[in-house]
Protein backbone atom coordinates (compact mmCIF):
# COMPACT_ATOMS: atom_id res chain seq x y z
CA UNK A 1 0.00 0.00 0.00
CA UNK A 2 2.69 2.54 1.23
CA UNK A 3 4.73 1.78 -1.95
CA UNK A 4 1.97 3.11 -4.64
CA UNK A 5 2.12 6.36 -2.11
CA UNK A 6 6.33 6.88 -2.01
CA UNK A 7 6.15 9.40 -4.64
CA UNK A 8 3.78 12.02 -2.86
CA UNK A 9 5.26 10.53 0.67
CA UNK A 10 9.08 12.03 -0.69
CA UNK A 11 7.94 14.99 -2.45
CA UNK A 12 5.84 16.50 0.15
CA UNK A 13 9.10 16.09 2.24
CA UNK A 14 11.65 17.66 -0.53
CA UNK A 15 9.25 20.41 -1.10
CA UNK A 16 8.67 21.37 2.32
CA UNK A 17 12.54 20.81 3.04
CA UNK A 18 13.76 23.03 -0.25
CA UNK A 19 11.27 26.01 0.40
CA UNK A 20 12.23 26.42 3.93
CA UNK A 21 15.90 25.88 2.80
CA UNK A 22 14.74 28.94 0.24
CA UNK A 23 13.33 31.13 2.79
CA UNK A 24 16.58 30.78 5.29
CA UNK A 25 19.09 32.18 2.43
CA UNK A 26 16.87 34.85 1.30
CA UNK A 27 16.20 36.32 5.38
CA UNK A 28 18.08 39.15 4.40
CA UNK A 29 15.81 40.45 2.16
CA UNK A 30 12.50 39.73 4.06
CA UNK A 31 13.65 39.56 7.81
CA UNK A 32 12.84 42.62 8.83
CA UNK A 33 9.09 41.16 8.49
CA UNK A 34 10.09 37.60 9.08
CA UNK A 35 11.78 37.24 11.91
CA UNK A 36 11.61 36.31 15.18
CA UNK A 37 13.59 38.38 17.40
CA UNK A 38 15.07 37.13 20.87
CA UNK A 39 13.37 39.82 22.95
CA UNK A 40 10.63 37.82 25.41
CA UNK A 41 9.32 35.93 27.93
CA UNK A 42 8.97 32.94 25.56
CA UNK A 43 12.39 33.13 23.57
CA UNK A 44 15.24 30.69 23.72
CA UNK A 45 17.15 31.62 20.82
CA UNK A 46 20.06 33.70 20.34
CA UNK A 47 19.97 35.24 16.95
CA UNK A 48 16.66 36.57 15.11
CA UNK A 49 15.39 33.74 13.10
CA UNK A 50 12.39 33.43 10.35
CA UNK A 51 9.09 32.33 11.74
CA UNK A 52 7.33 31.82 8.32
CA UNK A 53 8.55 28.15 7.99
CA UNK A 54 4.71 27.35 7.94
CA UNK A 55 4.61 28.82 4.36
CA UNK A 56 6.85 26.07 3.76
CA UNK A 57 4.78 23.21 4.97
CA UNK A 58 1.61 24.73 3.89
CA UNK A 59 3.50 24.83 0.42
CA UNK A 60 4.88 20.98 0.71
CA UNK A 61 1.01 20.01 1.28
CA UNK A 62 -0.68 21.68 -1.46
CA UNK A 63 1.74 19.91 -3.96
CA UNK A 64 1.36 16.50 -2.03
CA UNK A 65 -2.27 16.87 -2.65
CA UNK A 66 -1.73 17.68 -6.51
CA UNK A 67 0.30 14.73 -6.87
CA UNK A 68 -1.74 12.40 -4.91
CA UNK A 69 -3.54 10.05 -7.07
CA UNK A 70 -5.65 7.92 -4.76
CA UNK A 71 -9.40 9.98 -4.79
CA UNK A 72 -9.90 8.35 -0.97
CA UNK A 73 -6.88 10.19 0.07
CA UNK A 74 -7.76 13.17 -1.41
CA UNK A 75 -10.90 13.29 -0.28
CA UNK A 76 -9.75 13.42 2.87
CA UNK A 77 -6.89 15.77 2.17
CA UNK A 78 -8.87 18.64 0.29
CA UNK A 79 -11.39 20.03 2.72
CA UNK A 80 -8.90 19.70 5.78
CA UNK A 81 -6.40 21.90 3.63
CA UNK A 82 -8.90 24.09 2.67
CA UNK A 83 -10.05 25.14 6.11
CA UNK A 84 -6.95 24.94 7.61
CA UNK A 85 -5.75 27.72 5.53
CA UNK A 86 -8.30 30.12 7.35
CA UNK A 87 -6.28 29.58 10.99
CA UNK A 88 -2.93 30.02 8.54
CA UNK A 89 -3.80 33.11 7.54
CA UNK A 90 -4.42 34.54 10.47
CA UNK A 91 -1.25 33.33 12.06
CA UNK A 92 0.72 34.12 9.27
CA UNK A 93 -0.76 37.98 9.11
CA UNK A 94 0.67 37.81 13.02
CA UNK A 95 4.15 36.08 12.15
CA UNK A 96 4.78 39.23 9.80
CA UNK A 97 2.71 41.94 11.58
CA UNK A 98 2.76 41.24 15.03
CA UNK A 99 -0.59 43.09 15.43
CA UNK A 100 -3.35 39.93 15.53
CA UNK A 101 -5.21 39.30 19.06
CA UNK A 102 -5.00 35.66 20.60
CA UNK A 103 -9.16 36.57 20.03
CA UNK A 104 -9.10 36.46 16.51
CA UNK A 105 -6.30 34.01 16.57
CA UNK A 106 -8.68 31.47 18.22
CA UNK A 107 -12.02 32.56 16.46
CA UNK A 108 -10.01 31.93 13.09
CA UNK A 109 -9.73 28.05 14.56
CA UNK A 110 -12.94 27.98 15.29
CA UNK A 111 -14.47 29.29 11.98
CA UNK A 112 -11.42 26.87 10.24
CA UNK A 113 -13.65 23.43 12.67
CA UNK A 114 -16.88 24.69 11.43
CA UNK A 115 -15.62 25.22 7.46
CA UNK A 116 -14.38 21.67 7.71
CA UNK A 117 -17.74 20.42 9.33
CA UNK A 118 -19.44 21.53 7.12
CA UNK A 119 -16.82 20.46 3.83
CA UNK A 120 -17.23 16.94 5.51
CA UNK A 121 -20.06 16.42 7.38
CA UNK A 122 -17.75 14.93 10.08
CA UNK A 123 -18.11 16.01 13.93
CA UNK A 124 -18.06 14.41 17.09
CA UNK A 125 -20.93 12.40 17.90
CA UNK A 126 -19.31 10.22 20.57
CA UNK A 127 -16.98 9.83 23.57
CA UNK A 128 -18.18 6.35 24.70
CA UNK A 129 -19.99 7.75 28.03
CA UNK A 130 -23.74 7.42 28.33
CA UNK A 131 -25.70 10.34 28.30
CA UNK A 132 -23.09 12.37 26.80
CA UNK A 133 -22.84 10.42 23.24
CA UNK A 134 -26.83 10.98 23.21
CA UNK A 135 -26.35 14.68 23.65
CA UNK A 136 -23.44 14.73 20.72
CA UNK A 137 -25.44 12.52 18.51
CA UNK A 138 -27.83 15.95 18.34
CA UNK A 139 -26.22 17.75 15.43
CA UNK A 140 -26.11 21.21 16.78
CA UNK A 141 -24.22 19.83 20.13
CA UNK A 142 -21.83 17.78 18.60
CA UNK A 143 -20.73 20.37 15.67
CA UNK A 144 -20.12 22.96 19.05
CA UNK A 145 -18.64 20.52 20.65
CA UNK A 146 -15.98 19.29 17.75
CA UNK A 147 -15.45 23.23 17.16
CA UNK A 148 -14.15 24.06 20.51
CA UNK A 149 -12.10 20.69 20.72
CA UNK A 150 -10.52 21.20 17.02
CA UNK A 151 -9.81 24.77 18.46
CA UNK A 152 -8.45 23.14 21.44
CA UNK A 153 -5.92 21.05 19.82
CA UNK A 154 -4.93 23.86 17.60
CA UNK A 155 -3.77 26.01 20.07
CA UNK A 156 -2.04 23.46 22.34
CA UNK A 157 0.24 22.77 19.22
CA UNK A 158 1.05 26.51 19.03
CA UNK A 159 1.87 26.52 22.78
CA UNK A 160 4.52 23.76 22.03
CA UNK A 161 5.90 26.24 19.66
CA UNK A 162 8.88 27.40 21.64
CA UNK A 163 11.91 24.84 21.33
CA UNK A 164 13.53 23.70 18.39
CA UNK A 165 12.12 20.58 17.21
CA UNK A 166 9.22 20.37 19.64
CA UNK A 167 6.27 21.19 18.21
CA UNK A 168 7.48 19.58 15.01
CA UNK A 169 8.74 16.80 16.48
CA UNK A 170 5.92 15.74 18.72
CA UNK A 171 3.66 16.13 15.39
CA UNK A 172 5.47 13.75 13.85
CA UNK A 173 4.99 11.45 16.83
CA UNK A 174 1.38 11.78 17.05
CA UNK A 175 0.92 11.27 12.85
CA UNK A 176 2.96 7.79 13.45
CA UNK A 177 1.12 6.53 15.97
CA UNK A 178 -1.95 7.79 14.46
CA UNK A 179 -1.29 5.97 11.41
CA UNK A 180 -0.20 2.85 13.38
CA UNK A 181 -3.63 2.65 14.73
CA UNK A 182 -5.37 3.06 11.55
CA UNK A 183 -3.15 -0.10 9.77
CA UNK A 184 -4.92 -1.79 13.02
CA UNK A 185 -8.09 -0.72 11.45
CA UNK A 186 -7.76 -1.78 8.27
CA UNK A 187 -8.46 2.61 7.06
CA UNK A 188 -5.65 2.08 4.78
CA UNK A 189 -6.51 6.18 3.29
CA UNK A 190 -6.32 7.50 6.63
CA UNK A 191 -3.05 5.91 7.25
CA UNK A 192 -1.59 7.30 4.30
CA UNK A 193 -2.95 11.00 4.92
CA UNK A 194 -1.21 10.43 8.36
CA UNK A 195 2.29 9.27 7.13
CA UNK A 196 2.08 12.09 4.41
CA UNK A 197 1.61 14.96 6.68
CA UNK A 198 4.08 13.43 8.97
CA UNK A 199 6.51 13.02 5.94
CA UNK A 200 5.67 17.02 5.25
CA UNK A 201 6.69 18.06 8.77
CA UNK A 202 9.71 16.27 8.89
CA UNK A 203 10.70 17.96 5.51
CA UNK A 204 10.53 21.06 8.14
CA UNK A 205 11.97 19.32 11.31
CA UNK A 206 15.08 18.87 9.21
CA UNK A 207 15.66 22.84 8.93
CA UNK A 208 14.68 23.43 12.48
CA UNK A 209 16.26 20.70 14.60
CA UNK A 210 19.12 20.82 16.34
CA UNK A 211 20.08 23.91 15.17
CA UNK A 212 16.91 26.29 14.94
CA UNK A 213 17.40 27.98 11.21
CA UNK A 214 13.51 28.41 10.48
CA UNK A 215 10.79 28.51 13.00
CA UNK A 216 7.23 27.03 12.74
CA UNK A 217 5.81 30.85 13.55
CA UNK A 218 2.07 30.66 14.48
CA UNK A 219 1.16 30.29 11.24
CA UNK A 220 2.74 26.88 10.71
CA UNK A 221 1.95 25.73 14.66
CA UNK A 222 -1.98 26.60 13.84
CA UNK A 223 -1.87 24.72 10.38
CA UNK A 224 -0.57 21.70 11.41
CA UNK A 225 -2.20 22.01 14.83
CA UNK A 226 -5.52 21.93 12.45
CA UNK A 227 -4.41 18.81 10.56
CA UNK A 228 -3.43 17.06 13.72
CA UNK A 229 -7.11 17.45 15.65
CA UNK A 230 -8.78 16.75 12.20
CA UNK A 231 -6.90 13.32 12.00
CA UNK A 232 -7.44 12.71 15.68
CA UNK A 233 -11.38 13.29 15.04
CA UNK A 234 -11.23 11.19 12.10
CA UNK A 235 -9.36 8.35 13.18
CA UNK A 236 -12.41 7.36 15.78
CA UNK A 237 -14.95 8.69 13.72
CA UNK A 238 -13.97 6.31 10.49
CA UNK A 239 -13.50 3.43 12.83
CA UNK A 240 -16.00 2.45 15.58
CA UNK A 241 -13.77 0.27 17.10
CA UNK A 242 -11.13 2.94 18.11
CA UNK A 243 -12.63 4.88 20.64
CA UNK A 244 -12.07 8.76 20.96
CA UNK A 245 -10.00 8.19 23.97
CA UNK A 246 -7.16 6.79 22.11
CA UNK A 247 -7.01 9.86 19.85
CA UNK A 248 -7.38 12.26 22.91
CA UNK A 249 -4.20 9.79 24.50
CA UNK A 250 -1.98 10.30 21.32
CA UNK A 251 -2.29 13.90 22.09
CA UNK A 252 -2.34 13.97 25.70
CA UNK A 253 1.19 16.20 26.29
CA UNK A 254 0.03 19.16 23.82
CA UNK A 255 -4.06 18.66 25.48
CA UNK A 256 -3.18 18.59 28.92
CA UNK A 257 -0.43 21.20 28.82
CA UNK A 258 -2.71 23.81 27.17
CA UNK A 259 -5.21 22.68 30.00
CA UNK A 260 -2.90 23.31 32.72
CA UNK A 261 -1.40 26.02 31.41
CA UNK A 262 -5.34 27.81 31.43
CA UNK A 263 -5.56 27.00 35.01
CA UNK A 264 -2.35 27.85 36.39
CA UNK A 265 -3.05 31.47 34.73
CA UNK A 266 -6.83 31.43 36.02
CA UNK A 267 -5.24 30.59 39.77
CA UNK A 268 -2.68 33.50 39.55
CA UNK A 269 -5.41 36.04 37.60
CA UNK A 270 -3.27 36.29 34.50
CA UNK A 271 -4.43 36.73 30.99
CA UNK A 272 -4.94 33.25 29.57
CA UNK A 273 -4.03 34.75 26.66
CA UNK A 274 -0.70 36.35 27.85
CA UNK A 275 2.55 34.68 26.77
CA UNK A 276 4.66 33.56 29.58
CA UNK A 277 7.84 31.26 30.01
CA UNK A 278 6.19 28.57 32.36
CA UNK A 279 5.39 25.77 30.98
CA UNK A 280 6.65 22.16 31.60
CA UNK A 281 8.97 22.33 28.58
CA UNK A 282 9.72 25.80 29.29
CA UNK A 283 11.09 24.35 33.28
CA UNK A 284 12.88 21.83 31.54
CA UNK A 285 14.99 24.29 30.00
CA UNK A 286 15.54 26.86 32.86
CA UNK A 287 15.53 24.26 35.68
CA UNK A 288 17.36 21.47 34.17
CA UNK A 289 19.08 21.48 31.18
CA UNK A 290 20.71 24.84 31.71
CA UNK A 291 21.74 23.26 35.27
CA UNK A 292 23.00 19.99 33.90
CA UNK A 293 24.57 20.73 30.90
CA UNK A 294 25.27 24.24 31.60
CA UNK A 295 28.97 23.99 30.08
CA UNK A 296 26.85 22.80 26.20
CA UNK A 297 26.98 25.19 23.66
CA UNK A 298 23.91 27.32 23.47
CA UNK A 299 21.93 25.33 20.44
CA UNK A 300 22.25 22.07 22.23
CA UNK A 301 20.51 23.56 25.21
CA UNK A 302 17.78 24.43 23.42
CA UNK A 303 17.42 21.10 21.10
CA UNK A 304 18.02 19.21 24.73
CA UNK A 305 14.33 20.10 25.55
CA UNK A 306 12.48 18.30 22.57
CA UNK A 307 13.78 14.66 23.38
CA UNK A 308 11.86 14.54 27.04
CA UNK A 309 8.81 15.67 25.01
CA UNK A 310 9.33 13.12 22.51
CA UNK A 311 9.63 10.14 24.74
CA UNK A 312 6.22 11.41 27.04
CA UNK A 313 4.46 11.38 23.74
CA UNK A 314 5.98 8.02 22.53
CA UNK A 315 5.18 6.83 25.61
CA UNK A 316 1.43 7.41 25.42
CA UNK A 317 0.70 6.40 21.81
CA UNK A 318 2.35 3.19 22.84
CA UNK A 319 -0.66 2.61 25.14
CA UNK A 320 -3.12 3.92 22.72
CA UNK A 321 -1.83 1.64 20.46
CA UNK A 322 -1.71 -1.11 22.96
CA UNK A 323 -5.64 -0.54 24.24
CA UNK A 324 -7.33 1.24 21.71
CA UNK A 325 -10.53 -0.31 22.21
CA UNK A 326 -10.42 -0.09 26.27
CA UNK A 327 -12.44 2.79 27.25
CA UNK A 328 -12.02 2.56 30.78
CA UNK A 329 -8.38 1.80 30.77
CA UNK A 330 -7.71 4.70 27.95
CA UNK A 331 -9.53 7.06 30.52
CA UNK A 332 -7.39 5.67 33.35
CA UNK A 333 -4.19 6.29 31.53
CA UNK A 334 -5.03 9.79 30.69
CA UNK A 335 -5.64 10.42 34.33
CA UNK A 336 -2.67 9.06 35.26
CA UNK A 337 -0.74 11.25 32.39
CA UNK A 338 -2.14 14.67 33.85
CA UNK A 339 -1.44 13.39 37.27
CA UNK A 340 2.70 12.61 36.08
CA UNK A 341 2.52 16.23 34.64
CA UNK A 342 0.89 17.73 37.23
CA UNK A 343 3.87 16.00 39.46
CA UNK A 344 6.73 16.54 37.10
CA UNK A 345 5.27 20.30 36.91
CA UNK A 346 5.57 20.91 40.58
CA UNK A 347 9.00 19.06 41.31
CA UNK A 348 10.12 21.45 38.44
CA UNK A 349 9.07 24.15 39.88
CA UNK A 350 10.36 23.94 43.41
CA UNK A 351 13.83 23.88 41.32
CA UNK A 352 15.76 27.06 41.45
CA UNK A 353 16.04 28.74 37.76
CA UNK A 354 19.17 29.15 36.21
CA UNK A 355 19.96 31.43 33.43
CA UNK A 356 22.18 30.40 30.21
CA UNK A 357 25.61 31.54 32.02
CA UNK A 358 24.90 28.46 34.92
CA UNK A 359 24.62 31.06 37.90
CA UNK A 360 21.25 30.09 40.27
CA UNK A 361 18.95 32.91 40.21
CA UNK A 362 18.06 34.22 43.52
CA UNK A 363 14.53 35.98 42.45
CA UNK A 364 12.69 33.16 41.95
CA UNK A 365 9.12 34.01 39.86
CA UNK A 366 7.29 31.67 41.74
Amino acid sequence: MLLNHWIPLVTGCAVTFLIGTLIIYTQDWHGRWTHDHTEGVQKFHHQPTPRIGGLAIVIGTLISLLIVDDPEISQLIKPLFIAGLIPFFFGFREDVTKRVSVRDRLLATMVGGAVAISMTQVYLNHIDIPYIDTALRWWPIGCLVTIIAISGVTNAINILDGFNGLASGTVIVIFSFMALLAYQADDHALMVLSLLLASIVLGFVLLNYPFGKIFLGDAGAYFVGFLVAWVALLLPMRNDEISPWASLLICAYPVIEVLYSMMRRMKARLNSGQPDSLHLHSLIKTRMVRRYAKHFPKWSKNALVAPWIWLASVLVGMAALQFATNVLLLVTLFIIFAIWYHVTYQALVKMPEYCDDGNDLSEDRF
